[in-house]
C-alpha cells in the first residue's frame, strides 16, 4: 500500500532432502494444507530460504534489520481477518466508521471529496484513504499499543470488532 514502503529481503533458497523435507511438509501443512504435498519428493521439491539481508524503505530512507530479529518477528494477528473486518466496516458499520475517522482527523461533516475510509487493518493502527476513490492520499492511524489478537480491535473501537463467524481464509 502506498505510504507503507518497500521492503527487500535477499538470500539462498537451499533444497530440503529427506527428513528435513518431511518435517518441513507437516510445518508447511499445518499452515497450508495442500494435496501437493504428498508430491514432496516425487514431483516438488521443498526449499528453505536462508535470509541473508532485510532492508525497509519508506519515505526515502532505507533501515537495515538484523537477519535474525526478522527470522523472529511474529506474525500480524490481523492480517488473517483484514479482509473480513474491511468488508464489515465498509457494509455494516460504515456510517459510525466514517464520524470516528472525520474526529480523529479532524475534518468536517461535508468533505468535497467524499467521506474516509479505511482501507488497511494491521495490529499497529489503520490506514485512512481521504478523497475519491483511487485517489493515492493515506492517513495512519496508529492505535494506542499493537493488538495481540484480532478480539482487541472491540477494545479500541466497538465497528472494529472480528465478526463472530469470521474464520482466517484458507
Amino acid at each position: 500500500a502506498p505510504g507503507l514502503g518497500r521492503a527487500w529481503v535477499s538470500g539462498w533458497a537451499a533444497e530440503l532432502h529427506d527428513e528435513e523435507a518431511r518435517r518441513a511438509a507437516l510445518d508447511f501443512a499445518a499452515v497450508e494444507p495442500t494435496g501437493d504435498l504428498l508430491d514432496v519428493g516425487v514431483r516438488f521439491r521443498l526449499f528453505r530460504f536462508e535470509v541473508a539481508e532485510v532492508r525497509w524503505e519508506r519515505a526515502g530512507v532505507v533501515h537495515r534489520i538484523d537477519p535474525g530479529e526478522y527470522a523472529e518477528a511474529e506474525p500480524d494477528p490481523v492480517h488473517p481477518f483484514e479482509a473480513l473486518l474491511l468488508a464489515d466496516l465498509a457494509e455494516r458499520d460504515a456510517d459510525q466508521v466514517t464520524d470516528y475517522l472525520r474526529r480523529q482527523l479532524g475534518l468536517t461533516e461535508q468533505t468535497p471529496d467524499g467521506p474516509p475510509r479505511v482501507v488497511r487493518i494491521d495490529r499497529y493502527g489503520l490506514v485512512v484513504a481521504l478523497g475519491r476513490p483511487g485517489a493515492r492520499r493515506r492517513v495512519r492511524l496508529a492505535f494506542p499499543c499493537p493488538l495481540a489478537e484480532p478480539d482487541e480491535l472491540s477494545r479500541l473501537l466497538p465497528p472494529l470488532r472480528r465478526p463472530a463467524d469470521a474464520r482466517p481464509p484458507r
